[in-house]
């Protein structure tokens, strides 16, 4: 495949989006370090990888809510299938509600921002030595519409996401004298679980 030699990381990858890209990444012949918390769906996911397209494949489970998880993903995933090419900053959730009908802050709002942007934040953190050090790397954020427009009753998400295209806006001036590209895609309203 086109991508064959590459390695991609990739967030959110037991469902959706995520799911989607690590297959089409291994059609392509990349790589894939699949990370997401539910295991199951992540062993699934390896398997059907291997069997369909025989690339190097690896699981990486994680709960992207622990402030640690970030350094030891990309750790395991380059110790797993060599240094990252591709980060895909996927993982996410989302909140429906009213910021005055929000219970509880801390779990509900608060939470929502620390796995949209804390995590891609992190992950980009921890993956741009490795990138740096050998001048190459894309980072690519899966944004949404709500970061660029106003949707009633998504104030925690459409803020983080707003934030996290921001960074990722900001960042080319910091890291683009390093062959490092930075990537924003915006897709409107899918069909998925989160």
């Amino acid at each position: 495949g086109k991508l064959k030699g590459k390695v991609v990381c990739i967030t959110g990858a037991s469902s959706g989006i995520g799911r989607t890209s690590c297959l089409a990444f291994a059609h392509a012949g990349a790589s894939v370090a699949c990370v997401a918390r539910r295991k199951d769906r992540l062993d699934t996911l390896v398997e059907e990888i291997k069997q369909k397209y025989n690339v190097p494949v690896a699981a990486i489970p994680a709960d992207l809510f622990d402030p640690e998880a970030a350094k030891k993903v990309i750790q395991d995933a380059e110790s797993a299938l060599g240094p990252i090419d591709i980060l895909i900053n996927n993982a996410g959730m989302q909140l429906v509600r009213k910021l005055e009908d929000v219970q509880d802050f801390e779990e509900e709002w608060w939470k929502l921002v620390v796995i949209n942007l804390r995590a891609p934040a992190a992950l980009t953190h921890a993956v741009l030595p490795s990138m740096i050090a050998r001048k190459t790397g894309i980072l690519l954020n899966v944004g949404s519409a709500a970061g660029a427009h106003d949707i009633p009753w998504c104030s925690a998400y459409g803020t983080s996401k707003l934030a996290v295209m921001k960074l990722y806006q900001n960042l080319p001036a910091e890291i683009g004298q390093h062959g490092i590209t930075t990537f924003n895609v915006h897709p409107g309203q899918i069909m998925t679980d989160m």
